[in-house]
């Protein structure tokens, strides 16, 4: 039986090694310093999105099928992505420094980030998929913003301030997008939704590093406010 989980949270296991033969996310899925990992599940499915963070001895990822998008964030040491890998959405592989490159065989329904090096290569680099590009992506700093206003447990008391002036920054710079372009709230407040959940699951895995049980939490961002943040004058 294939083993299923609404979100799945594997954070600071050094001595993980293995996964299941299957597995079956149905919610969201975040790896972060974990790995190396020396047996990964033949049939992978995540319904949402897939993060990894800071896991830089995880050099490869098996073909799997993400229904949402698959980030790789902090320090990375991936190099591989194996044929076969279905993402439905975006594929953001801007912090692969080592990245080798993406087959042919990997199919990206969004938009796919990747990092400097692989630019440069040109026609070189092949992809079954065009790789799409989209005029902004808003993802990183709504992350300050919201780590800034709402989240700052995941931060250090000496780095809040700062983070608090950055967040007062990455507002006002929102704020004049939204006033030239009245079109880019509903993307924006799309995008926080998914930054809200992403550092709900974040703090939920700091406060319960020791916890067995899974987030059960529907933390949904508060979009009233959010709102009233990016109309203010």
């Amino acid at each position: 039986m294939t083993p299923s989980h609404q979100t799945l949270v594997l954070s600071r296991c050094p001595a993980l090694r293995d996964l299941p033969g299957r597995m079956d996310v149905t919610g969201h899925m975040l790896l972060r310093r974990i790995g190396p990992i020396h047996s990964w599940p033949s049939d992978f499915r995540v319904g949402g999105d897939l993060r990894l963070k800071d896991c830089p001895d995880i050099e490869e990822l098996p073909a799997l099928e993400v229904g949402g998008s698959l980030r790789v964030e902090g320090e990375s040491g991936l190099r591989r992505l194996e044929a076969g890998t279905v993402i439905g959405r975006h594929l953001d592989l801007r912090a692969c420094s080592r990245l080798e490159g993406v087959p042919r065989g990997v199919r990206v329904g969004g938009a796919m980030y990747l990092p400097a090096h692989l630019h440069r290569q040109g026609p070189a680099f092949e992809a079954q998929e065009p790789i799409l590009e989209v005029p902004v992506d808003h993802y990183p700093i709504l992350r300050t913003l919201l780590l800034g206003l709402s989240f700052q447990g995941l931060s250090r008391p000496a780095e809040r301030l700062a983070l608090r002036e950055r967040a007062e920054t990455a507002l006002e710079s929102l704020r004049g997008e939204v006033l030239a372009n009245p079109r880019v709230e509903v993307e924006l407040l799309w995008t926080a939704s998914e930054v809200w959940r992403d550092l709900s699951e974040e703090l939920w895995a700091e406060e319960h590093a020791w916890s067995c049980d899974r987030n059960e939490s529907d933390d949904d961002l508060p979009l009233a406010w959010f709102r009233g943040l990016l109309l203010s004058a």
